[in-house]
């Protein structure tokens, strides 16, 4: 599996990189990338690094999501949280503050005795979040709409009477087991033990709690932990609103609970994707892979994925927004779904020449997928109304993977559009791109200035400064300390092809030792859309930065 780990919000998405950095973008209106803004419903298609309140040099071991909430495990045992925190999903003893934080901050776990626990373990519902200490104690808090918490003496609803401020032991498993791993839906909890059993608890109105014996509709719910009849050595479960998946050791899959649009993969919809009895209460097989065995599984809003072990992915489900990522299939209405898996087979760069592309992690949650490739290429598809996919851009379907705006080397971290490290002789330092053919080197030379990174401008001009292509101003670049993104306006077209070319910006950089790693970036733009605003044709040029050494 990828080092790279990736989890999703509803609209966002967040990654780690191989050293230890998360980065987020997407949907920010309740701070939940982490990165010190609440930006409201407009897109964040750049991906932006997350505040390290843990310091600069703790690394992170773990990322999971909620709805509109995210946390993040460090190597030391410590739960960091940020995003939506009112009663929904609080993290912090004391009254609910509606609004969102946008800076993590430090979860306190702590026992009877007054110890803090070390966790090892971490997972995000939908409004609440649970961790597994080194003991093997689950421990979860948020809101417990129905009886997600797993705590028995806790009332069950929306209000803030019964949600946790501060973390609970889960006591409704059975005494002795102990936990191997576990996931969290929209308001159902899956546990698998140690024997490869999987146990279930919470909202039950599609059967997402694979229990036949369970009361299903809409206010159905379990507090007590059932185990989930005739699974035997699973090896990995994913839960998602209404479904939940499971992997056994032989790669073979297993899903339950709503099949509306088709999410349990076993080619049946037994009254319609309109109906809400379109559901399985017990685990059925998915079927339709040919023979494929999985090696990783995840449960969307209404969509399934699985990653074979030759590192080919099969989708299927809801395909409104294209999230299936199968190209010539039903999408763009409510009515659009697959029902049986379907392998995806298109994979090219921005330039639209195939790829022969093995992937080897996955992710999805809400209405969007996203993958890791061998060569640490990140690719996403389905809905990006809020730049949930990281490609620049911020649209409604997207049908086939495409790459997530940043090139990730072996032994770099991913700085979307990223300048060296390096360092100025005076505040207004000239930074030289000579354009010869496709590939374009820059080299810079500043030396020493003070202050942070501000007062951005950017020109395109030819080398006899005719005239000047594209003037792009401070409200088109993303300033980030001392790494600037330049955002640039959606419509804006320039062409590379012919030699000559220079673009220069006026920088302010804080002072950094020089930093000789080139770093590659791609710039993308889209030269024309069709009537619904999506991007037909666009050029894309891939620059590299470096530093000159002193």
């Amino acid at each position: 599996m990828s080092s790279i780990k990736m989890t999703s919000g509803q609209h966002n998405t967040i990654l780690l990189d191989k050293n230890g950095k998360v980065w987020s973008w997407g949907h920010n209106q309740y701070g939940q990338n982490g990165n010190g803004k609440k930006t409201g419903m407009d897109p964040n298609p750049i991906p932006e690094p997350v505040i390290p309140s843990w310091g600069e040099n703790v690394k992170i071991t773990d990322i999971c999501a909620g709805h509109n909430h995210a946390a993040a495990l460090d190597e030391n045992g410590s739960v960091w949280y940020w995003g939506w925190d009112n009663f929904a999903a609080p993290p912090f003893p004391g009254a609910a503050v509606i609004g969102g934080k946008a800076v993590p901050e430090q979860v306190v776990i702590r026992n009877a005795d007054g110890i803090d626990m070390k966790i090892m373990q971490i997972a995000g519902g939908g409004w609440n979040m649970l961790a597994l200490d080194e003991e093997g104690t689950l421990w979860s808090w948020g809101s417990n709409g129905f009886g997600q918490l797993g705590v028995k003496a806790l009332d069950i609803g929306t209000g803030t009477k019964s949600a946790l401020f501060t973390p609970a032991p889960v006591d409704v498993l059975p005494e002795g087991i102990k936990i191997k791993s576990f996931a969290v839906g929209g308001q159902h909890v899956a546990v698998l033990d140690e024997n490869g059993e999987v146990w279930t608890y919470g909202w039950n109105q599609y059967g997402q709690l694979g229990n036949a014996n369970a009361k299903t509709g809409l206010n159905a719910y379990e507090k007590i932990a059932v185990k989930v009849d005739g699974l035997h050595g699973i090896t990995k479960v994913s839960a998602s609103y209404y479904h939940t998946m499971v992997m056994d050791e032989a790669g073979n899959i297993y899903a339950w609970g709503s099949n509306q649009y088709g999410q349990l993969g076993n080619d049946t919809i037994p009254t319609g994707p309109n109906n809400p009895a379109a559901m399985s209460a017990v685990p059925v097989p998915v079927t339709g892979l040919d023979g494929a065995k999985a090696a990783d599984i995840g449960a969307g809003y209404e969509h399934s994925v699985i990653l074979d072990k030759d590192g080919n992915i099969w989708s299927w489900g809801y395909n409104l927004y294209g999230q299936v990522g199968v190209p010539n299939v039903s999408c763009g209405d409510f009515s659009s779904y697959v029902k049986k898996p379907m392998k995806l087979c298109e994979w090219k760069d921005e330039r639209g020449n195939n790829k022969d592309v093995k992937i080897k992690s996955i992710m999805c949650l809400t209405n969007h997928t996203m993958a890791v490739d061998t060569d640490d290429n990140v690719w996403g598809w389905g809905f990006n109304r809020y730049g949930q996919l990281g490609n620049g851009l911020s649209d409604d379907m997207n049908l086939t993977p495409t790459l997530v705006m940043w090139q990730i080397g072996t032994d770099i971290s991913p700085e979307p559009f990223a300048l060296a490290h390096i360092t100025a002789d005076d505040e207004n330092g000239e930074l030289q791109v000579d354009q010869a053919g496709f590939h374009a080197t820059v080299y810079a030379d500043f030396g020493k200035a003070s202050g942070m990174l501000k007062d951005i401008t950017l020109k395109f001009t030819d080398t006899k400064e005719n005239g000047i292509f594209a003037d792009l101003k401070k409200d088109d670049v993303r300033i980030m300390e001392d790494r600037f993104a330049i955002a640039f306006a959606s419509h804006m077209h320039m062409d590379f092809e012919n030699n000559g070319k220079t673009i220069s910006l006026g920088l302010k950089l804080r002072d950094k030792e020089s930093y000789d790693t080139p770093k590659t970036v791609k710039l993308r733009f889209v030269n024309e859309y069709n009537e619904f605003g999506m991007p037909v044709k666009y050029d894309v040029y891939y620059i590299t930065f470096a530093a000159l050494k002193q």
